[in-house]
């Protein structure tokens, strides 16, 4: 295998949205893997009831989720907060999201960890406040019950709903049809189930790489044997995590003289 083409030979599936995973599967072909990109979370924006109690009472923090919740939630921020944009305080659950925002003029903070856990560990929020958390419908409730532990008065602006896009099922029949997936990348908990309800029975049978240690014990309770988890989400991780996997399984192919 040519060390400067280490992925040569693999066959990885993407499950990122469509707009999210073209960067990532140029950067593993570049390595030499054969990437298939079925996204497996398709974002639905909706326009949220938003309570009377949440427009007359300006928050002391606005939370944004996911880069869909700044993209899909924003008009309703303006809409809501005009003259406060700038005296309101941002926060961000990755650097991703924290961007987007910043093209948007305004800036937010970012834990050292991306996910609800690093959140909670910023001294931001580690006063009694109003917080306004901008997500997708049916995410977790850990951040917003920890916040209310602490006195805070927490509301939500859910503003995107995610689907299992109608074309993944037939998509993934015919990547099967020709070969089989060595790996699959999964950055959510709805990627991972929409994973195993296309994939049946056989859901288990690729690595599964994931992005967190809570996304690990999800995959490794429903049965999964083969998990690697990457230290980030951001593109770079994801490929530095794909190439320590790969290097891991040649090792042990070497070592069993497989």
């Amino acid at each position: 295998m040519s060390t400067d083409k280490p992925l040569q030979g693999c066959c990885i599936l993407v499950t990122r949205p469509q707009d999210q995973g073209k960067r990532l599967v140029d950067e593993l072909e570049a390595q030499g893997a054969y990437c298939e990109h079925i996204p497996l979370l398709e974002i639905i924006p909706c326009c949220p009831s938003v309570d009377d109690s949440i427009q007359q009472r300006e928050p002391d923090t606005v939370i944004f989720i996911s880069k869909s919740a700044v993209i899909c939630g924003w008009p309703l921020i303006r809409r809501l907060w005009p003259d406060q944009l700038h005296t309101l305080k941002f926060l961000a659950t990755g650097i991703g999201t924290a961007a987007l925002l910043e093209q948007r003029g305004v800036r937010a903070e970012v834990p050292g960890q991306a996910d609800s856990e690093g959140l909670l560990d910023m001294p931001a929020l580690n006063v009694k406040q109003r917080v306004v958390i901008v997500r997708g419908q049916g995410g977790r409730e850990l951040l917003a019950d920890r916040l209310k532990e602490r006195g805070s008065e927490v509301s939500y602006l859910e503003v995107y709903r995610r689907v299992l896009p109608e074309t993944a099922r037939v998509r993934l029949q015919a990547l099967l049809s020709q070969r089989r997936a060595d790996l699959v990348i999964l950055t959510s908990g709805e990627s991972l189930l929409h994973w195993q309800a296309i994939a049946g029975p056989h859901w288990s049978e690729p690595w599964l790489l994931v992005v967190s240690s809570r996304l690990y014990a999800m995959a490794k309770e429903a049965g999964a044997q083969h998990i690697w988890t990457s230290e980030g989400v951001r593109d770079m991780d994801l490929v530095r995590a794909v190439l320590a996997w790969q290097a891991k399984r040649l090792d042990v192919t070497e070592t069993t003289g497989g």
